[in-house]
């Protein structure tokens, strides 16, 4: 979900459908499903400080948690830790991504799910400010949307710039791009692993069960009309995005680098 929908209440109601619903219990249960629970747990060192930043509705960090990290999640989006404090007590802050009230070299390892590319700030100055809060050899854990390689013209034009516009994304790097800037912030990287694929079915789920929503929910159809509902454009990209990811124009990237 674009991340900027999760301050626009009516936004949050409709995509709840869609991504799990409100309680506890349904945010865990799609997080302990999800490829990228199992990806992340073993890319953690085993003991120390993990942010998640760009926490959402904080469930990954309810997760870290519970497998025994000392886990906290802060967010720009301050209506969506609104909602995750009522969801979970986990400790949660409402901070800018790249300027951190956080210490220096304080952080064993910083987390990031699909975040970094939504962000104003892009790619390089949440990077920096990740390599200013992790201790030497701390870990940095990034998941992120890509630029496929070999992009080719109609590829662009009918699907990554529609995607950027209607996902809300300033921009869509490449893994070349994020390797360059992780370097440039003092990052080696140890490992990256691209699973495309497994993400894929995400948005083919999403995209039966809106169908299926509007056919069969009368609230969900108003919501979809209603001029309140900012991510009524997002509905569009729910085919770009499967066909993007099947043709590889777009990829999902998971990076992990440590710190110098």
């Amino acid at each position: 979900m674009p991340l900027a929908y999760y301050s626009v209440s009516a936004d949050r109601d409709f995509w709840a459908e869609h991504w799990g619903g409100h309680s506890t219990k349904e945010l865990l249960d799609t997080a302990r499903t999800s490829p990228l629970t199992e990806l992340i747990s073993r890319a953690l060192p085993r003991d120390g400080t993990v942010l998640e930043a760009g926490c959402g509705l904080g469930q990954y960090v309810v997760l870290l948690r519970e497998r025994g990290w000392r886990a906290a999640g802060v967010d720009w989006a301050v209506d969506a830790l609104r909602t995750c404090r009522r969801l979970a007590q986990v400790p949660l802050a409402a901070m800018k991504l790249e300027s951190l009230a956080i210490r220096d070299a304080s952080l064993t390892a910083y987390v990031s799910l699909g975040v970094v590319e939504h962000d104003e700030a892009g790619p390089d100055g949440i990077l920096a400010e990740a390599a200013r809060v992790l201790k030497p050899g701390g870990r940095l854990v990034v998941c992120a949307w890509l630029e496929g390689e070999g992009v080719r013209s109609w590829e662009v034009r009918h699907l990554l710039l529609p995607i950027c516009r209607e996902g809300r994304l300033p921009s869509m790097g490449s893994r070349a791009d994020y390797e360059h800037l992780a370097s440039e912030a003092g990052f080696r990287l140890t490992d990256y692993q691209d699973i495309s694929r497994e993400v894929r079915r995400t948005w083919s789920i999403c995209l039966a069960r809106l169908v299926k929503s509007l056919i069969s929910d009368s609230g969900i159809r108003r919501l979809a009309l209603s001029q309140a509902t900012q991510s009524r454009d997002f509905m569009l990209s729910l085919p770009r995005l499967i066909l993007a990811l099947r043709t590889g124009a777009m990829r999902y990237g998971i990076f992990q680098w440590e710190a110098a």
